[in-house]
């Protein structure tokens, strides 16, 4: 039945607003500033705090990076990498930052000049009718609303279909703020009737403008300046395509180190498993992505073994291993690292006590025991829950062994029969065995370097677990500051965010890998080189300091060495 012009018209459907929904930003504030798409103040100048808004900001958009709104959260991300772009940049933030503080005031004295000029006899200004300025409240939709998308404004010359429109205040006589991105979408049937008024209103705030020279300037030098930004994000996100769009988890399948297959995890995957952990996240959101990983495979986040031992569960998930900032040359470049396996790891270092029931075994083959032990170095480890020490990588491997047979499980390491010549901690040449590594069994074994580093993160970017404060670092290490030239009981600091203790100091501990360089791009399940001199060893000791301790400090030496602030934690599969 045909309305009368003078009826209501319907409203228009919901759209979803990613602006609102995941960064708390008001419809009436879109498009948002830079400094409120990062949740900053306007004007903040501490790089520091603009790069750890940018972190939290942008972890918190890629949890939906698998979900219905995966197009809206990747232009998100682009925004949120252009506005961190600029703030970060002292020459760009120092043209960006006038540019707003002349929009701003410019936008009031106009204001201010447009009230006084108006007269008592001049006739009331002609209001949109309400079919010009329905805009209803974004919220999620549903079927059948189409999905909104995010992106940047659009040209309005296209043939086919209405220029888009942005989602601001139909009231204001003036053009939608410049700094940031709008929220576009596209006029129903309804709305069809505003835009001869809407152009009007656009016409008349072009020519106010064109007349004065200062807007002029303003609205040339923020459109260049929004250019560039633009073009920069759009070579950086070339750039970096294949890390940006891998965060989207998908199903497929990972090959293993021996030989089989095994489904990659993702939002997507059969069976409801959990998304991956995307570093950066907060600890709140890699704990209860580790619950939600446990509960998938009917697990327990913590678990005891039958010699005490605490074992902690770490979810499969995609990190940046390595850093470009303050770090030395073998901790370079920074690459993306996709671990797709669950696995356990020890919650603490192994202690002498556990150590010395390997060595007391006497039900265990003598030749499966460490040669020529000779015992801790109590001085720095004085009680027998300390971690142990002066064990070398042979050592280590020894114990996983026994573990695995103790606890009924395939052993996860075996010989292959090879001897190479390595010098032990005397400097003396000998014989030792080559061997190999199973990563497809559920015996123990050392972490490989990557599992190493994404469990000392537990979400975190930055050189600590915690942040970059490092005035927090005596709660959570054991190092030169505050160690006294020894170990500590392990468990003596605070762990991380997902359980695990002294990941920063008290001992080196060993890793699966040898010793290599870093190769650029991604890599998924890294076991490192085919081979070398030296296996690589993690986490600081007690004699390092602060640098030392960081996630991304790497140590090596010789497989046969061992030392007074040496040791090792056991990992295993499922």
């Amino acid at each position: 039945m045909h309305k009368s012009p003078s009826s209501q018209p319907p409203s228009m459907p919901s759209r979803f607003d990613p602006y609102h929904r995941w960064l708390g930003i008001p419809p009436g504030k879109i498009p948002p500033s830079h400094y409120r798409l990062l949740g900053l103040v306007e004007f903040e100048d501490d790089a520091d705090v603009i790069q750890e808004a940018s972190d939290r900001q942008m972890g918190h958009v890629k949890r939906h990076a698998g979900g219905p709104h995966s197009a809206e959260s990747q232009q998100l991300l682009n925004e949120l990498a252009s506005a961190t772009l600029t703030l970060l940049d002292p020459v760009k933030k120092l043209r960006y930052d006038e540019s707003l503080r002349l929009s701003s005031s410019a936008f009031a004295e106009s204001a201010a000049e447009k009230s006084a000029s108006q007269t008592p006899a001049e006739p009331p200004p002609i209001q949109p009718s309400p079919a010009a300025i329905s805009i209803s409240t974004p919220r999620v939709v549903r079927p059948p609303a189409p999905p909104t998308r995010i992106a940047a404004p659009l040209p309005a010359s296209s043939p086919h279909k209405p220029p888009p429109t942005l989602m601001t205040d139909p009231s204001s006589p003036w053009p939608p703020n410049i700094v940031g991105q709008g929220v576009l979408s596209t006029p129903s049937a309804t709305s069809q009737t505003r835009w001869p008024t809407a152009l009007t209103r656009i016409a008349g705030a072009w020519q106010r403008w064109n007349s004065n020279h200062l807007f002029r300037f303003v609205f040339t030098a923020v459109i260049a300046c929004l250019i560039t930004i633009i073009g920069l994000a759009v070579i950086m996100t070339v750039l970096d395509s294949g890390i940006e769009t891998s965060n989207r988890p998908h199903i497929g399948i990972a090959p293993r180190e021996d030989g089989a297959e095994q489904p990659e995890s993702g939002d997507n995957q059969p069976g409801g498993a959990p998304p991956l952990v995307v570093v950066p996240m907060s600890p709140r959101e890699v704990a209860n992505l580790q619950r939600a990983w446990a509960q998938h495979h009917d697990l327990e986040p913590l678990r005891t073994t039958p010699m005490g031992m605490r074992l902690v569960l770490i979810p499969p998930g995609k990190f940046s291993m390595g850093t470009a900032i303050g770090g030395k040359d073998n901790e370079t470049p920074p690459h993306e690292v996709t671990l797709s396996r669950v696995y356990y790891l020890g919650d603490r270092e192994v202690t002498v006590r556990q150590f010395q029931q390997f060595i007391d075994d006497a039900a265990y083959s003598s030749a499966e025991k460490p040669e020529q032990w000779r015992g801790v170095d109590m001085r720095y480890s004085p009680t027998p829950d300390c971690p142990v020490n002066s064990v070398n990588w042979f050592d280590a491997v020894l114990f996983c062994n026994w573990l695995s047979t103790k606890e009924r499980r395939k052993p996860a390491y075996a010989r292959t029969g090879k001897k190479w010549k390595c010098m032990d901690d005397e400097n003396k040449e000998r014989e030792c065995d080559t061997w190999r590594c199973n990563f497809g069994v559920d015996g123990y074994r050392l972490p490989t370097e990557a599992e190493w580093e994404y469990a000392c993160r537990a979400g975190s970017s930055r050189e600590f677990c915690f942040g970059t404060d490092e005035t927090r670092l005596p709660q959570y290490a054991s190092f030169s500051g505050n160690s006294k030239h020894r170990a500590w009981p392990a468990g003596t600091r605070l762990p991380n965010a997902w359980g695990l203790f002294d990941m920063h100091s008290n001992v080196w501990e060993w890793c699966w890998d040898w010793y290599g360089s870093y190769l650029p791009g991604p890599v998924r399940d890294p076991t490192g080189p085919a081979a070398g001199t030296g296996h690589l060893a993690r986490g600081g000791a007690w004699t390092d300091d602060a640098s030392g301790s960081r996630s991304t400090h790497r140590g090596a030496t010789g497989p046969l060495g061992r030392f007074g602030n040496g040791g090792f934690r056991v990992c295993r599969g499922l």
